[in-house]
Order: C-alpha cells, then sequence, then structure tokens
C-alpha cells in the first residue's frame, strides 16, 4: 500500500523496505596479523551487500575522537555483526567496567574517526573496534599521549580539540612457543597535529549504531617477516584544515 508520495504505509510498526545500507556504521579494521589498516566498503552484490577490504596502511591518516572512547566486552564471529557491551571511557571510573555478556566475548576498545580525503572513500567517518592486544597497548599509548597534550591544543574558544594520527610504523610482538607461536604486528600511532572536531564526526554510542559486518576472509598473514612501515608523513607538513574540512 502506497501513502501517495512514493513511500510504503507502514502498517506493522516497522519499516518494511530493504535495507540501504545508511543505518550502519562503516568501519576501519587494524588487522594485529598484518600490520595493515583496511577501510571496509559496503558494496551491493547480487545477494546482498558483502565487505570490500581496502588496504590504506601506506597513506592512513585520521583524526581520532578519543574523548569518545567506548571500552568494554567484544565478539567478532564468522558471518555474524559483531557483538559489543561497552561503555564510555569517561564512565567507568564512576561505574564500573560492563559485566561480561558471554566467556566468548573479550575486552576491546571502540572508537569513531574520520579519515583524511586520500583515504576516506564516500563515506570518511568511521568507526574501529578491536580486542587485539597489540591494538589495544597502541591506542592505550595514544590515548596517554593525547591526555597529556589536549591542555596545550584548545582552539580559540577554549575547547579541546581532536588529534589528527598517522601510522608510523609496525612492530611484530611474538608470543608463544613450538605450534603455538604466533606473530602479531603492534602499531605506532602518531599525532601529526591538532583540529577542531569536524562537523560530521557526531559520537554514537555502540548501542545506537549498528555494526557493519564484517569482511569475507581475511587479510594475507605476513609470516615473521616484518611489515615494512609506511612514509613518515612529518616532514610533510600537510595542512590538516583541508585534510578533514
Amino acid at each position: 500500500m502506497s501513502t501517495g508520495n512514493g513511500q510504503q504505509k507502514n502498517i506493522f510498526g516497522f519499516s518494511t523496505a530493504p535495507s540501504t545500507g545508511a543505518d550502519f556504521t562503516p568501519i576501519v579494521k587494524y588487522d594485529a596479523r598484518a600490520g595493515r589498516v583496511f577501510r571496509v566498503d559496503r558494496v551491493q552484490g547480487v545477494d546482498g551487500f558483502t565487505g570490500e577490504q581496502v588496504d590504506i596502511t601506506a597513506i592512513f591518516r585520521a583524526v581520532f575522537d578519543l574523548e569518545n572512547v567506548e571500552v568494554g566486552w567484544m565478539l567478532f564471529a564468522a558471518g555474524q555483526a559483531p557483538s559489543m557491551v561497552l561503555s564510555p571511557l569517561a564512565d567507568v571510573a564512576s561505574k564500573g567496567f560492563p559485566a561480561q555478556p558471554s566467556t566468548l566475548h573479550k575486552q576491546g576498545v571502540r572508537l569513531l574517526l574520520k579519515l583524511a580525503k586520500a583515504c576516506g572513500g564516500d563515506k570518511p567517518v568511521r568507526e574501529i573496534a578491536s580486542v587485539a592486544k597489540a591494538f589495544l597497548g597502541a591506542i592505550e599509548q595514544l590515548y596517554l599521549t593525547y591526555l597529556d597534550e589536549r591542555e596545550k591544543n584548545k582552539d580559540a574558544q577554549g575547547k579541546y580539540q581532536l588529534p589528527v594520527v598517522s601510522l608510523l610504523k609496525t612492530e611484530p610482538v611474538t608470543s608463544g612457543s613450538g605450534a603455538q607461536k604466533s606473530t602479531n604486528y603492534r602499531p605506532t600511532w602518531k599525532i601529526d597535529g591538532w583540529v577542531p572536531r569536524p562537523e560530521d564526526l557526531i559520537y554514537m554510542p555502540a548501542a545506537q549504531a549498528a555494526a557493519a559486518p564484517a569482511a569475507p576472509g581475511a587479510a594475507p598473514a605476513t609470516g615473521s617477516t616484518p611489515v615494512p612501515p609506511p612514509p613518515d608523513y612529518s616532514a610533510a607538513k600537510p595542512n590538516l584544515a583541508d585534510d578533514f574540512g
């Protein structure tokens, strides 16, 4: 039944129109097994939407919303949307860490970011979330640096600005031994500068944001060979306002 304006009447109290994919928060993925950063784009195929991984490691640059970091429990299961139970980091001290929903859920971190024009595609505002220890240790160090430096980087109105972050290098971290030996790659994030919060970088808690489906397959393994570091952009002194305006 039509409403007369080309839209289907909502008989059941919820939309029956096919999803356009606009209700998903697109993601950026750090693959600790490969030491690479991927932009995961939703692509319409014959059988529905699929995730297409675009390697943006060498050109990665983004405004990180470290003001609204979330921590809690995550479960990434093949063929399923991620399951997340998270709390704002700012609330953990007073309200405590959220309860673990299952023994399969692991502790992780989620935050939003805005990719630079060179690597952002048509949806630059994305989320990044992970339970990988290599990622968590690196993002913790970045967050501590952010806390140390944010007082010196307020805008003209006295508001905190957000850091522009690039990937300086990745380093192999080996754990276990024998058949259980594995190598992950810890990123080193570098703050290139500070900018006012982009107008479209609007904090949305995980509870309100539907996660995009995981991309099919895994990134190519790198074995025990260290991943070459991406270029150091520090000498380039980019126009950050133009990158994220």
